[in-house]
């Protein structure tokens, strides 16, 4: 991400993107539909885990930041499959 408009249409994606899964019926459609969000608020380097592209010239966007951990646990639960959520 590159400009603060690109800052300002990805937060908001990212709210949407919270929202349904709130509402979701499978976790792994749900990160089907929203893996080309994940990548662009993404910084990846090589041998490190990714981390939220969530700032830009000292603003904070809360919802890049909550989007892409949603995101990481999400692909946790569906690596382990086994694993039991919070609210189970």
């Amino acid at each position: 991400m590159q400009d603060l408009l690109s800052y300002i249409v990805n937060d908001t994606r990212c709210i949407t993107a919270i929202q349904q899964f709130n509402s979701k019926a499978s976790v792994v459609e749900w990160v089907w539909a929203n893996m080309s969000l994940y990548k662009a608020i993404s910084i990846n380097v090589d041998g490190l885990p990714s981390i939220a592209s969530c700032n830009y010239q000292g603003t904070h966007y809360r919802y890049i930041s909550e989007f892409h951990e949603l995101f990481r646990k999400s692909l946790d639960e569906i690596d382990n499959p086994f694993t039991k959520s919070e609210n189970d």
